[in-house]
């Protein structure tokens, strides 16, 4: 098991607290570990660590930052504010994983293929010299394509895009992990329902325990969208993902709980 940042056993601690609930009966057709939840936060805003940070931290869950590299530590970054490298290094030591969002948020569908390696790899690089393991990229906006994907299989385990849809478990293709939009962004469901309702997000985790799926919810709580009332939906959807015995986890620490199987 890794020591780096604890995922292995942060993961292993939550299958305990959540899998041994009266909830876990609602998901005993599952082989382990899923029904999974993962949260994955974009851009690497200041309001990873303002806000979510300390929601997450009270709800005793992990989740992902994707960083911008190009813009940490940099005064010159665009906004909005942005996490220091002492900031993100707190949020790795609380079991957060950090993973790569590129260097400077380019589309990497447009992009000639030396440019593409320089984003991907580049990323990666600067975030392993603040002393972090990095294996996933977030592709920016989800935009990706064949050629995007062979170049992000070079230098990650596992790569997420925007598609709105649960994964199965195990997933089918770890280079195209789809994630649902909650507090902004957010798209229709697919039968024209609203995408912002507390009923739609719970409905996806219900979709998850059904299908004993993996569902990722992404997240931009910087957005003027994500208000408090989307945040409170945030806390929310977490306790009733852990009422239907959902298990909460990092893509690495679902990766790695998939390899130990």
């Amino acid at each position: 098991m890794r020591k780096q940042s604890g995922y292995g056993w942060l993961l292993m601690s939550l299958l305990v607290t959540y899998g041994s609930t009266p909830a876990a009966a609602q998901t005993q057709n599952c082989s382990p570990p899923g029904p999974l939840l993962t949260l994955v936060t974009d851009d690497g805003s200041l309001e990873d660590y303002t806000r979510l940070y300390p929601l997450l931290r009270e709800k005793g869950v992990p989740a992902v930052a994707a960083i911008i590299t190009d813009f940490v530590d940099n005064p010159a970054a665009p906004p909005p504010a942005r996490m220091n490298s002492a900031q993100i290094l707190e949020l790795s030591r609380a079991g957060w994983e950090i993973a790569s969002h590129t260097r400077s948020h380019h589309l990497l569908t447009r992009l000639d293929d030396v440019t593409l390696e320089a984003e991907l790899r580049g990323s990666r690089r600067e975030l392993e010299h603040l002393g972090l393991k990095v294996t996933t990229v977030v592709y920016p906006e989800g935009e990706d394509n064949p050629r995007v994907q062979a170049a992000a299989r070079r230098h990650y385990q596992a790569a997420l895009d925007v598609d709105g849809e649960v994964n199965t478990w195990p997933p089918r293709e770890a280079w195209r992990l789809s994630r649902v939009s909650l507090g902004s962004w957010t798209r229709p469901g697919k039968s024209g329902e609203p995408g912002d309702t507390l009923d739609f997000y719970k409905a996806r985790v219900d979709e998850a325990v059904q299908q004993c799926g993996w569902l990722i919810f992404a997240l931009h709580p910087f957005s003027p969208d994500h208000d408090e009332v989307q945040h409170s939906y945030l806390g929310q959807v977490i306790d009733y993902a852990k009422g239907r015995g959902v298990r909460f986890t990092t893509v690495w620490g679902a990766l790695e709980a998939l390899e130990s199987r």
